[in-house]
């Protein structure tokens, strides 16, 4: 038990939003890991009875849905309640429909959790602060193209075009990228985190804010049942020669395992001086790269197992020179103190339990 996660007074309490969700049940576990008390949100706790026993500890559940038909002050009274003797909120739902409303519904849900935060530390007597960690992702981190493609990327300074993203029907990652450059105004601060606001950072002073934004996350799911979400399904089909199949694409992709991200998210409730956005990410590799490392686990896991029959065979390579592999600025990332894994580290695991699902 870390000694962070306990006071006189016992455990501390951290709350997870969305804690059934693939990051979110990551979330609890590497908490109760650390000795916190966890408190966990879910649209039905009749439905989340898995939580204990796959995140490996106890996790109180309560029953908060988001969406554009949703009684509003209902949530706010359910929020304020979670928020009271809370050390850290962990906004870890998402809201995914490509669809206009997505952007109102997102912006409200970040909102809706910083504005139980403010009360919360507003009216205790002592001076903790409150820590709101939100889970985004890099697409919140791509400026647009005319602006060209940046050497080195930074959570700081780069960032979407909100506006440009819903134009073009991305409503999911408009919406992210509008959270975020709305509740960082929450707390008085600008794009680049410096504070712009007094008013607003005076009064949200003990109220720390912090974005996780991560990319393609692999791991195996804890939820049991079926696998869930767009990611590990569409490993799935790459190593199945279902997707990808005609050629190795010229670009990159970024990935994390799991884990790694839930520790950063945590390291960010634990470090003080934490506050802003964190890339969520190990790193960005070429795709040939990853599909070559996917190949040399699909066949290790066949020398395994007689009866695993999949071959992955690498799509053509059509072109000559590769395009530049999109390259972060990890510096604040590193500053949380979290060793993540390499590639062969992620996939290996992530391939095993996709097997063991019978998805591959």
């Amino acid at each position: 038990m870390s000694v962070v996660a306990s006071s006189s007074a016992g455990p501390k309490k951290a709350v997870v939003i969305g804690v059934t969700g693939f990051v979110g049940s990551y979330v609890a576990r590497e908490l109760l890991r650390k000795g916190y008390a966890v408190t966990g949100t879910c649209r039905d706790p009749a439905t989340a009875a898995w939580v204990p026993a796959a995140v490996g500890g106890p996790v109180s559940l309560e029953a908060l849905t988001f969406g554009p038909t949703v009684d509003k002050a209902k949530n706010a009274a359910v929020l304020a309640d979670l928020a009271k003797g809370a050390t850290g909120i962990f906004m870890c739902a998402g809201y995914e429909k490509q669809e206009p409303e997505t952007i109102e519904v997102m912006q409200e849900m970040a909102l809706s959790v910083l504005r139980a935060a403010e009360s919360e530390v507003g009216g205790r007597d002592d001076s903790d602060e409150l820590v709101v960690i939100l889970t985004s992702s890099t697409g919140s981190t791509n400026p647009p193209p005319e602006k060209g493609l940046p050497a080195l990327k930074s959570e700081v300074t780069h960032w979407s075009d909100p506006e440009k993203q819903a134009a073009n029907k991305r409503f999911s990652p408009s919406a992210k990228t509008n959270m975020e450059l709305q509740s960082l105004a929450f707390v008085g601060r600008d794009a680049t985190n410096a504070i712009i606001n007094k008013e607003r950072a005076t009064a949200t002073k003990r109220l720390r804010l912090c974005i996780m934004n991560p990319s393609w996350i692999l791991a195996p799911q804890l939820q049991p049942g079926p696998v869930s979400g767009n990611g590990l399904p569409w490993l799935a089909k790459i190593v199945k020669g279902e997707s990808m199949a005609d050629a190795v694409p010229n670009d990159s992709m970024s990935i994390i395992h799991c884990e790694d991200l839930a520790k950063l998210h945590v390291a960010c409730l634990e470090t003080p001086t934490a506050t802003g956005r964190y890339f969520g990410v190990s790193q960005s590799w070429a795709w040939e790269d990853i599909l070559q490392c996917a190949k040399e686990e699909i066949d290790d896991l066949r020398k395994g197992d007689e009866t695993f029959k999949l071959e992955f065979k690498m799509p053509p390579v059509t072109y000559e020179t590769r395009n530049p592999v999109t390259t972060f600025d990890n510096t604040r990332r590193d500053t949380l103190g979290v060793e993540i894994k390499g590639l062969g580290q992620i996939l290996k695991p992530t391939l095993g339990y996709l097997k063991e699902k019978a998805l591959i």
